[in-house]
């Protein structure tokens, strides 16, 4: 093994840098590999099953948010009144009970739905399972209940996925419908 060199005070061997400039190089890669595979979206068969394994939670979260007077959204840490921006924490509970909160915090881990509930002017219902993406530009997939049949939707014999369907792949939207009134959906901004 040749003796160390040493330069300006620095020190290396004349061995082993090649691995460490390699790990260098490897480590934001896998890093960045690794967000791209947490921002995925779950597969349009793995949320029929979900929805399918879960119609009873969901059916609750529904009933939920319809009782609702006034509060038209709920994620984790926040809620929305009459579909304007977030309330602050002290008046929250004037419009949702800690209890309320809390078991609507339990049906979002159970059903895995990363950014809640929201109620729509319309009436319909998203149920946000997942989403990527920064606010100017992302995708999100979500389980909807609307009792007015929603349109346009993927034909039941077109097996393409929600995101294969979504042509073109920027500010688009894809749906199939999975029982009577419940469809699962793909947005692209």
């Amino acid at each position: 093994m040749r003796e160390a060199e040493t330069s300006g005070g620095w020190q290396r061997k004349a061995k082993g840098c090649g691995c460490l400039l390699l790990l260098f190089l490897l480590l934001p890669l896998l890093l960045l590999k690794a967000c791209l595979w947490s921002d995925e979206h779950p597969s349009d068969r793995v949320m029929v099953e979900e929805f399918q394994s879960h119609r009873g939670e969901f059916s609750e979260l529904l009933k939920m948010i319809s009782e609702e007077r006034r509060v038209t959204r709920i994620a984790d840490d926040f809620i929305w009144i009459d579909g304007a921006g977030s309330v602050d924490a002290p008046d929250r509970s004037r419009y949702l009970s800690d209890a309320r909160l809390a078991r609507y915090r339990s049906l979002f881990k159970r059903l895995k739905l990363e950014s809640g509930i929201v109620r729509r002017e319309d009436g319909s219902v998203g149920f946000l399972r997942s989403s990527s993406g920064i606010v100017t530009g992302g995708s999100g997939k979500a389980f909807i209940w609307s009792k007015p049949p929603i349109s346009p939707v993927l034909a039941p014999s077109d097996h393409r996925s929600l995101e294969e369907a979504c042509i073109p792949k920027s500010q688009c939207s894809s749906m199939r419908l999975i029982a009577p009134e419940w469809y699962i959906a793909f947005d692209s901004d």
